[in-house]
C-alpha cells in the first residue's frame, strides 16, 4: 500500500469523522419522528441506517462508533415490525443507546489529532505492498454496490489503485441496472441496502448473468454464522466482513479470477464438445434416415434426454409392396445405446433392398446383436410386415411394450404382448413367436418405447400404461389417435427433459391402402 494511498485513506477518515455528527443526529431524527408517529413500519430503515453506520465505523477504526452502532442495530432488529418497541421500557432502551452513540463522537473526535494523522501515514507500508505484489489480479471490470458512500470510497479507493475500472451503485435496483449495462466480471455487493437488499438484488444478477460466472462477494457487517450462511444461500460466492481488509479482498479477486478462467476453458471445451456432439447427430442421422421411405399412413414421434437415441424407428415399402417396420429399443440412452442403432439401420437397409423376408431380418439382426452387444445390453424390438395385397400382418414383439391393434373407432381389438427375448440376448435366430392378424381396412395399430408410459413430470411421476390406454379410449373417431397421444404425454412432462428415449408408432392402414 503506497504512501500515496494512505495519504487518501487519513483523508478519507478525517472526512467520516467530520460528518459523524450529522450522520448520527440522521438517525436521531429519524427515531424520533417513529416514536412520535408510532409508524413500526419505518423502523427496517432505523435498523439500516445503524447497520450501515457499524460497518462504516469499523472500516473507519472508529471502535466506539462500531459498537455503538451495532447495540443499537441489534435491539432494533428485534423489534423491527413490532408495536411493543414503544412501550415506555423499549423506549427508553432505544434512548440509551442512541445516547450511547452520540457520546462516541467524543471518542472519534478526541482520538483524531494531528499526531494520529501523522501515525498513519508513518505506518509501515512495506510488508502490505510486498504482500499485494506477489498477489498478481489482472485489471477487472467491478460492480461495488453499498449505500454507505465511505465504504465505497475507501473501497473504490483499493480497487482502482490495483488497476480495476470500477463502477458504483448506491441500491441493489441500481445496481442491477448497471450490470445489465456494463456486464462487470465481478460484484461486490452489500448485504443491507435500501429499497432492494443484497440478497434480492444477487438472486436477479445470477438470473441475468446469461450463464456467465460473474463471482458476488458480499460486504457485511455481521460476522455470525447465520449471516455469512445466508450470504451464501443468497447466491453469493463469498463474502468479506467490515472493516474490509485489502489483503484479504485482493486474494479474493484473485482466486475468483482464477476460477473466472477455468470457467472460460470450461465453455471452450463445451462448444467444441458441442459442435462434434453435433456433427456426429447428424452422421448418425443420415446413416439412419437413408434407410427410411415416406409412407403414408405412418406416424412417428422421437425424443431422447440428449444428442443421440438408444430407440431407432426403420420403414421401408419393398418391390412386392410389403411395408416392413422396425422399433429398436437398446438398453440404455445416448452415444453407446445409440451405436447400436447404426449396425441395425444398416442391415435393414441392405436386407430390405433385397427383398428378404421380414423373418429373416429379423433373425439376422439378432445375430449381428449378439456379436457385437457387450453382455448386458440388449435390443427390444418390434418388427412389422404389412401385406397391403392381403390386408394382412405379421408382427413380432421381442421386449417391448404391449402394442395394441385398434379398430375404426379406436377400441382396442387385439393386444400384441411381447412374445419372446430382445434381440442380442441370445445366439442364431430370433426367440420370439410371430403374430399374424387379418386387417381391416379402417384398423390402426400403436406401438411403442417404454420411454411413453416410463415418461415423468416434474413431481416424478410416471405417465403409465393405464394413462396411455385411457387417452387411447378418449379418442374420438373423427380425431388422430396419434396426435392425441403425443399431445397428452408432451403436456404431462410439463416441458421437461425425458429420462429414457421416447419412440412411438401408428400404422393407420387406411390411410396406407388409399394411397398405395
Amino acid at each position: 500500500m503506497s504512501n500515496e494511498m494512505q495519504n487518501q485513506l487519513a483523508i478519507l477518515k478525517e472526512k467520516y469523522i467530520a460528518a459523524l455528527p450529522e450522520k448520527i443526529g440522521a438517525i436521531r431524527v429519524l427515531w424520533t419522528d417513529i416514536n412520535a408517529t408510532k409508524n413500526s413500519e419505518r423502523l427496517e430503515e432505523l435498523h439500516r441506517m445503524a447497520h450501515s453506520l457499524a460497518g462504516s465505523g469499523a472500516t473507519f477504526d472508529q471502535v466506539h462508533v462500531s459498537k455503538c452502532s451495532k447495540e443499537l442495530e441489534n435491539y432494533i432488529k428485534e423489534h423491527t415490525s413490532s408495536s411493543d418497541i414503544f412501550e415506555a421500557s423499549q423506549v427508553t432502551e432505544v434512548d440509551l443507546r442512541l445516547k450511547n452513540l452520540e457520546n462516541s463522537i467524543n471518542y472519534s473526535q478526541d482520538a483524531f489529532s494531528e499526531s494520529n494523522v501523522t501515525a498513519i501515514e508513518a505506518k509501515p507500508t512495506e510488508n502490505i505492498e510486498a504482500t499485494l505484489a506477489k498477489m498478481k489480479v489482472d485489471p477487472m471490470c467491478i460492480l461495488l454496490a453499498d449505500d454507505d458512500s465511505d465504504i465505497r470510497d475507501q473501497v473504490k479507493l483499493f480497487l482502482k489503485s490495483r488497476g480495476h475500472e470500477v463502477y458504483e451503485a448506491k441500491n441493489g435496483q441500481e445496481a442491477i441496472d448497471i450490470f445489465i449495462d456494463v456486464k462487470p466480471d465481478l460484484v461486490v455487493m452489500d448485504v443491507v441496502m435500501p429499497g432492494m437488499a443484497g440478497y434480492e438484488a444477487t438472486k436477479i444478477l445470477k438470473e441475468k448473468s446469461g450463464g456467465k460466472f460473474v463471482p458476488v462477494i458480499f460486504l457485511t457487517s455481521n460476522s455470525d454464522d447465520e449471516t455469512l450462511a445466508r450470504c451464501i444461500a443468497g447466491g453469493g460466492d463469498d463474502f468479506l466482513t467490515k472493516p474490509v481488509n485489502p489483503i484479504i479482498l485482493n486474494a479474493k479477486l484473485q482466486a475468483f479470477q482464477r476460477i473466472r478462467i477455468m470457467y472460460e476453458k470450461l465453455g471452450e471445451y463445451q462448444q467444441k464438445t458441442e459442435e462434434e456432439l453435433e456433427t456426429s447427430k447428424h452422421v448418425f442421422n443420415s446413416l439412419i434416415d437413408t434407410a427410411n421411405d415416406d409412407i403414408s399412413g405412418l406416424s412417428c414421434w422421437a425424443d431422447s434426454p440428449g444428442h443421440f437415441s438408444g430407440d431407432t424407428r426403420l420403414y421401408k415399402t419393398l418391390d412386392n409392396g410389403h411395408v416392413y417396420v422396425l422399433l429398436c429399443d437398446f438398453t440404455g440412452h445416448g452415444l453407446p445405446a445409440a451405436i447400436g442403432t447404426v449396425f441395425a439401420a444398416d442391415l435393414f437397409r441392405s436386407m430390405t433392398q433385397k427383398s428378404f423376408d421380414s423373418d429373416v431380418i429379423l433373425n439376422e439382426i439378432n445375430s449381428k446383436m449378439h456379436q457385437i452387444l457387450p453382455t448386458g445390453r440388449y435390443c427390444a424390438a418390434i418388427m412389422v410386415d404389412y401385406n397391403p395385397s392381403k390386408s394382412h400382418l405379421k408382427i413380432w414383439n421381442a421386449g417391448l411394450p404391449t402394442a395394441y391393434l385398434l379398430d375404426e373407432h379406436y377400441n382396442i381389438s387385439q393386444e400384441i404382448p411381447s412374445s419372446g427375448v430382445p434381440l442380442g440376448v441370445m445366439s442364431g435366430d430370433a426367440k420370439c413367436e410371430v403374430i399374424e392378424i387379418d386387417i381391416k381396412q379402417k384398423d390402426s395399430i400403436v406401438f411403442f418405447s417404454d420411454g411413453i408410459t416410463e415418461a415423468e413430470n416434474p413431481s416424478g411421476e410416471m405417465y403409465s400404461e393405464q394413462r396411455l390406454l385411457s387417452c387411447i379410449a378418449a379418442t374420438k373417431k373423427e380425431q388422430d389417435v396419434f396426435k392425441a397421444i403425443q399431445n397428452e404425454v408432451e403436456t404431462f412432462m410439463q416441458g421437461i427433459e425425458p429420462t429414457d428415449d421416447i419412440s412411438l408408432v401408428t400404422l393407420d392402414f387406411d390411410s396406407m391402402i388409399k394411397n398405395k
